[in-house]
């Protein structure tokens, strides 16, 4: 009879959201089990992307790999901190849930977030405290030239929240494997055939997940080098691994020097303890993180506040975690074939931008001459405004939004007219396959499901 689309411009009402919260079970010593999937992020203003809806993409991304929905991942959130009220907080849970759908746990994290570990006290932090400590450091004018978000308040507080307090939060006392990503991060796997970082990683008893590694702006290692050596001289630590390991001694990297009003690139030596492990995705065994003698050095280095004196990432701290205590064969370098990913923003108009080879690789990707009707969820808009269209580096928003908000999207189908700019789409909930879809155009097989549709007059392009 037909296929059966109702296209409208109406508001999505979106489920009523809930959220946790815990309390410490004293006197409990059973043994860790499980995992779990750690995002952090901020309720009224995204702390990196802006503009973007980079967690509401990412959480889409990850929902089609079939692992994930086998753990809990839980939304770290500071919504009390940023002032949310009840509304604002209700309405973000539930704009998350209705797009991800998956098991989502939100726990609000503001008391946790903003203070810090000193001795047998916990210190709270805001801007103007930190205000005395950069007083003191001699680049920290050019820090907040060159490098702005890094000195931020809420990204020193990020980097040692992850590093100590995330480890010891009431939520995963109980937990053995929790993967860390970051808000503007996430994986693209390929349904069944994608691996399990969980259970790779309980498969040989690893200690740490690593996706990449890197070398840390001498800018930002003032005094880490130093304490290291102090710790393991004062410790008597036995290192695990060859010192050659640990060290970048003798390494330059090349740098963008930006003083006396110009820009050239010049060599700069690193500290010589400077490695770097990627956070932005991780998986840590939290029974070797909260082991006596890792915990004990977390909390020294928390103690020293060279997060907030030092710029001290999380990306530093968390690879000199590993290498002090454990061998490199307890860890597992998963790459980008077993789990491929993306991490950074990717601003806006970028929905179909192309590199020189013709290839994809943002959120959304075009597919020219094809149509899916048999994964159509009959809900979809017309009338989209798209300026330029198909390859211009633009973007159908409302689509965009539309599938954000509607659970177990994967796409969408549409067509466009270059008269009007304009484009009608209609909701997967599937992946676009030539195999199982129509191909063929404008004058072909794909046009078909839409003109039982209707109103497709002046159409140049379907999709």
């Amino acid at each position: 009879p037909g296929y059966q689309v109702q296209l409208s411009q109406s508001d999505w009402v979106m489920p009523l959201a809930w959220a946790f919260s815990f309390e410490v079970i004293e006197g409990t010593a059973a043994a860790r089990a499980g995992g779990a999937i750690q995002i952090l992020a901020r309720v009224l203003k995204e702390a990196k992307c802006f503009n973007e809806d980079a967690l509401l993409k990412n959480l889409r991304s990850l929902s089609a790999c079939t692992w994930v929905r086998s753990y809990p991942t839980y939304i770290l959130h500071t919504g009390k901190m940023e002032g949310a009220d009840d509304q604002q907080l209700l309405s973000w849970m539930d704009g998350i849930r209705s797009t991800a759908g998956i098991d989502l746990r939100f726990l609000d994290v503001s008391e946790d977030f903003e203070r810090v570990e000193v001795g047998d006290s916990k210190v709270k932090l805001d801007e103007h405290d930190l205000l005395w400590l950069d007083s003191t450091l001699s680049n920290s004018p050019e820090i907040r030239k060159t490098r702005p978000r890094r000195h931020q308040a809420g990204y020193r507080h990020m980097c040692r929240f992850q590093t100590s307090t995330v480890l010891q939060l009431p939520a995963f006392q109980q937990m053995r494997y929790l993967l860390h990503l970051d808000s503007d991060a996430t994986f693209r796997c390929e349904g069944s055939r994608s691996l399990d970082p969980f259970k790779e990683m309980a498969r040989r008893d690893y200690v740490y997940g690593l996706f990449e590694v890197g070398l840390e702006d001498p800018g930002c290692t003032i005094g880490w080098s130093n304490f290291l050596k102090e710790w393991v001289l004062l410790n008597d630590l036995e290192l695990p691994n060859p010192a050659a390991a640990l060290s970048t001694a003798g390494k330059n990297i090349s740098q963008l020097d930006t003083s006396n009003d110009t820009e050239k690139m010049v060599e700069v030596s690193l500290d010589s303890l400077s490695l770097t492990w990627g956070t932005a995705w991780e998986v840590l065994d939290l029974d070797f993180f909260t082991s006596a003698e890792v915990m004990h050095f977390t909390k020294r280095v928390e103690g020293t506040l060279g997060h907030y004196r030092y710029l001290w990432g999380d990306h530093l701290i968390r690879a000199y975690q590993v290498l002090l205590y454990a061998p490199l064969e307890r860890v597992r370098c998963f790459d980008s074939d077993e789990l491929p990913g993306s991490h950074g923003c990717s601003g806006d108009n970028q929905f179909d931008s192309e590199d020189a080879e013709g290839e994809w690789h943002n959120v959304y990707g075009v597919v020219d001459d094809i149509s899916c009707p048999h994964l159509w969820i009959e809900s979809g808009l017309k009338g989209v405004e798209w300026l330029g269209g198909p390859g211009s580096g633009t973007s159908p928003t409302a689509c965009l939004k539309l599938c954000n908000q509607r659970p177990h999207c994967q796409g969408f189908d549409f067509v466009y007219r270059e008269s009007s700019q304009t484009a009608d789409c209609v909701l997967r909930s599937g992946r676009a396959e030539d195999e199982e879809c129509n191909v063929g155009g404008v004058e072909g097989a794909a046009m078909e499901p839409w003109l039982q549709i209707g109103g497709t007059n002046l159409v140049t392009k379907v999709g």
